[in-house]
């Protein structure tokens, strides 16, 4: 028994490396370096790979960098925009996934207020400026 202990604990450690929501600690989690023009349009899915939205923008709220993402309705009509932190998001293929939430929790979150300022997109996450030839 005393063995084995190690062994799960080894097979667990190796394990949670592999998750990747794990490694996006921070007020960014693992998006420091995206540009935010390239988060913006993004389609959102959701735990169980439903698409729930997209980012309509990602704004600072004292320090927390959060995504709006626009969410319900159809055809636009309907859809409320809700803040997510961005830290919570997982860069999938082509997309990016909320491992934490389904399309249930999103439609029920409290619609967002317009609180924040809005990042540029010429900016990545984390503040630095784009590349320029000047």
């Amino acid at each position: 028994m005393l063995r084995t202990i190690p062994i799960i604990f080894a097979v667990y450690s190796v394990a949670l490396l592999q998750i990747p929501a794990l490694a996006q600690q921070g007020p960014v989690g693992a998006f420091a370096d995206t540009a935010v023009g390239d988060l913006v349009g993004a389609d959102v899915l959701a735990a169980d790979g439903d698409p729930i939205g997209e980012v309509e923008r990602l704004v600072d709220v004292r320090g927390e960098v959060l995504a709006i993402v626009g969410v319900g309705g159809f055809l636009g009509f309907g859809e409320h925009d809700v803040a997510i932190p961005l830290r919570e998001f997982v860069q999938a293929e082509d997309s990016l996934s909320l491992s934490a939430y389904t399309r249930s929790d999103l439609q029920a979150m409290i619609a967002y207020q317009g609180e924040g300022d809005p990042l540029p997109l010429d900016m990545t996450v984390a503040g630095s400026r784009g590349d320029s030839d000047g």
